[in-house]
């Protein structure tokens, strides 16, 4: 049986109280001149979703799991079941904000 693919990767949070606690995006002026794994490993870019896309191009939203759903794919997981079905999941690198990638 061959499973359709969905494309899984990590996005800041978009939960508007998480981000009115602080738990967003630090502020840009903090930036130096890091890799991005530091930062991630820093926590720079907040909280973290992982957005769910039917397409590798991530055009076509297939859900998004808050980051402090339990129930979240991890980045070892190869399947993953959404809407009562089971797909493969391929994981793609973070979408990050490109202000503070570019530094």
């Amino acid at each position: 049986m061959n499973l359709h693919t969905l494309y899984a990767r990590h996005e800041p949070t978009t939960d508007t109280v998480a981000i009115s606690h602080g738990l967003g995006c630090k502020s840009m002026d903090t930036l130096s001149n890091e890799s991005t794994e530091s930062l991630l490993k820093r926590n720079f870019f907040g909280k973290l979703d992982i957005v769910i896309y039917y397409d590798a191009e991530c055009t076509k939203v297939a859900g998004r799991y808050p980051w402090h759903y339990s129930s979240k794919p991890r980045k070892s997981s190869k399947y993953t079941m959404l809407n009562c079905y089971r797909y493969a999941l391929v994981w793609l690198e973070p979408h990050l904000p490109r202000i503070a990638i570019a530094a």
